[in-house]
């Protein structure tokens, strides 16, 4: 007798993507050149197995490795909460959560992941924000190029839709502390920060990603220069 997967979408056969709820617990979705080390993307939306340590490193998280979004509609009230859907049981740990991943923050509802290497996106749900985002994410893939196919880096991509009638500000935000140097590797982040008034319906593209590993000396930057 099969089991159902109750955690899976489905499976397009024409496009070859398969899609996964935010309960997939065992889904990730590497993001990384060929050969420099991966960090991947759950079915939660979040930010997973950071192997850029020149060892394997599954189930290694980064201290507040997560993003927020505050969305205020004119005359109400703003929601904030941490972009990924909503953490899953069993709540089993002997301890609890780590204190940096800040797990009793309030999150979105619910997700879905699609993927279709070298591309993966994730729709998100939520009853409280009124506005829709999703997050869109590739590494540079070139066949028979392997020099642009090995670029340690990907971009990530949010995308925030207002759905409503009425004017929404909304802030995409990352915690620095992203930036740190962990087995003496250390890690760039360079972010281009969105805040927009938003008079929907429309769609604005406010946060841009990219991370690299470091030279060792070299600075790095939490943000774009000033356009």
């Amino acid at each position: 007798m099969e089991t159902q997967n109750i955690d899976r979408v489905d499976f397009d056969e024409s496009r070859r993507v398969r899609r996964f709820k935010g309960g997939a617990q065992a889904v990730a979705f590497p993001l990384g050149g060929i050969g420099t080390g991966n960090v991947s993307v759950g079915a939660r939306g979040e930010l997973r197995d950071w192997e850029i340590f020149n060892r394997p490193a599954k189930g290694n998280h980064m201290p507040y490795g997560f993003f927020a979004i505050r969305a205020q509609q004119e005359g109400r009230k703003a929601v904030t909460k941490v972009l990924e859907s909503k953490i899953n049981p069993p709540h089993t740990g002997a301890t609890g959560y780590p204190a940096v991943d800040l797990a009793g923050l309030p999150r979105l509802d619910s997700s879905i992941l699609e993927g279709k290497y070298p591309f993966v996106s994730v729709e998100f749900e939520d009853s409280q924000l009124p506005v829709k985002v999703s997050m869109e994410a590739f590494t540079p893939l070139i066949p028979l190029n392997s020099d642009d196919s090995g670029i340690p880096g990907a971009v990530i991509r949010y995308r925030v839709k207002n759905t409503s009638t009425s004017a929404t500000t909304v802030s995409i935000l990352k915690p620095p502390s992203l930036i740190t140097r962990m087995s003496n590797t250390p890690l760039s982040l360079m972010m281009k920060r969105g805040w927009s008034s938003v008079p929907g319906p429309r769609a604005v593209d406010p946060v841009y990603l990219l991370f690299m590993p470091m030279k060792f000396g070299q600075e790095w930057n939490t943000r774009w220069p000033p356009i």
